[in-house]
This record gives structure tokens, sequence and C-alpha cells, in this order.
């Protein structure tokens, strides 16, 4: 890369995805979000976040607190009752989540979503081809942009589909509003690191995490739990929108089949 790209500010968008499955459909969710200020105030305030609820600043915070998870804080959390701990954190878990999206601040937030049936092949392509034009139109030029995803194996068929629709969206951009991204400033080649050790990319977590719940009670046509509500109305003006209306359908939240946001829309939540 030439030496003035080097030294442009840089801009990332933090991704995570989440697969469901639900009796005969299946649904693939890739989100996340564009931070425009400083990424060190942005750590100040998820370190901030941590210690006002007692806890340690490596600590890191998940939409599920999972078995895996409690296996990395207790191979980190030197500490002798760490089952008692644990299970007050479990008991906290609400609170600490939506403290930590509550304090963020502004934020830009994509979110595609893709369901067939688990029969059918899955065209991924579409869900991905559609998150990186949006990505690619919230670009800023004259930044270096950088899509930062939570890690993936190297032989996984989503690294695979996401290496591959970014090697069109940078040089080719078929089909894409907004032009090849090497013309938006955008980094040749997606970049890699873990929500366990990446205090941003939690917060990618908690946005699909949260939007991935919603996308289970679409694909079962059931109510929705009163703390995702309260998550999802926290999160809904950060979502990228039409500026005039301020729709986020087709801007902000991508959908195949659309009637995710008739769901919503017969939820109350938009």
């Amino acid at each position: 890369m030439t030496q003035n790209i080097i030294q442009k500010d840089v801009l990332i968008f933090f991704l995570d995805d989440n697969y469901i499955v639900e009796n005969k459909h299946c649904a693939f969710c890739y989100g996340g979000y564009f931070y425009e200020g400083s990424l060190s105030d942005l750590y100040k305030t998820i370190a901030n976040v941590k210690n006002n609820l007692k806890l340690e600043e490596w600590m890191p915070i998940k939409w599920n607190f999972s078995e895996d998870l409690k296996n990395f804080y207790k191979k980190y959390w030197g500490i002798n009752n760490f089952d008692q701990k644990w299970n007050d954190l479990i008991q906290r878990s609400k609170e600490i989540r939506k403290e930590l999206i509550q304090q963020v601040g502004s934020i830009k937030i994509l979110f595609s979503v893709f369901s067939t049936i688990k029969e059918r092949k899955v065209e991924r392509e579409w869900m991905v081809e559609n998150l990186f034009q949006r990505i690619g139109l919230n670009m800023c030029p004259d930044s270096l942009n950088i899509i930062m995803c939570d890690f993936e194996h190297e032989k996984s068929e989503t690294k695979k589909v996401l290496e591959e629709e970014y090697f069109n969206a940078y040089y080719t951009a078929d089909r894409y509003y907004s032009g090849p991204l090497k013309n938006k400033g955008a980094f040749p080649s997606l970049s890699y690191s873990s929500t366990y050790f990446n205090p941003f990319l939690q917060i990618s977590d908690i946005i699909v995490g949260c939007m991935a719940n919603l996308v289970k009670n679409w694909l079962k046509n059931q109510n929705i739990d009163d703390f995702v509500k309260e998550i999802f109305f926290i999160l809904k003006n950060n979502f990228v929108k039409q500026e005039s209306t301020g729709e986020i359908f087709r801007y902000g939240i991508i959908s195949q089949p659309e009637n995710f946001k008739n769901f919503l829309h017969s939820k109350g939540l938009i």
C-alpha cells in the first residue's frame, strides 16, 4: 500500500455473525457497526462500564454467557470461589449487557439476514453482498476503512464466503451501488480478531445476538422477550437509515425474505 494510504485515519467496521436453525428453517445473520469517534475513547468507555459494574477490564461481555465463555473466565480469573462468582455474574448478565450497549454512544449499525428452508442450497452470497455494499456506502473515502471480523477457522465455509465476496466487492463490485470498495478507501482484505480478546467486537456480539433472537422469534412466529425488546430499542436509533424518512429497512437492516420487517412491525418494534 502507498505511504499516503497508510497515513490515513482509520475507520473500522466490527462484524460478527450468527447461525440459527429453527424447525425446517435456517438463517444466517451478519452485522456490526462503525464507530466514527476515537477508538481510544471507546475503549475507555467500555473499560469504565466494566469497572463500574465491578468487572475487570479484560473480562469479555457477550450476548450469551455460554459454557465456552465460562471456561475462558475460569482460565484467566484467578479466584478460589469461581463457581459462586460466575453464578453472581450470570444473575447480573442482563444489567451488564444493557449498561454496555447504553454507554457506547453513537454508532452506525448494519445487519443482514438470509433465511431459507434447511434442505435448500444456501446462497449466503446474497446476504454478504448486500451487507458489504452498505458498508461500502457508509465508508469514508478520506479514511482507511477496515472490516474486522470475529475469528473464523481457516477452513470454515463462513470464512470462504466472506473472503470471496470481499474480493469481488473490493476489485469489481458487480451489482454494487457503492462501486468497488478499493475506491472507497477500503483495506484490500478482511481482518480478524477474537471477541474474547477484542472489546470492540464484544459490542458487535451483543448487537448480532439481540438481532438473532429477533430472527428466531420471527422464524417461530412467537412473542419477543422483554429484555430483547429493551436492547433493540436502545440500538434502534443507531441503525443506518434513510435520512428523510428514518426508514431502517433496506438501509440499516437487509432481510430475505422481506417479511422480517412485517414481523417487527406487528410486535411494535418499528
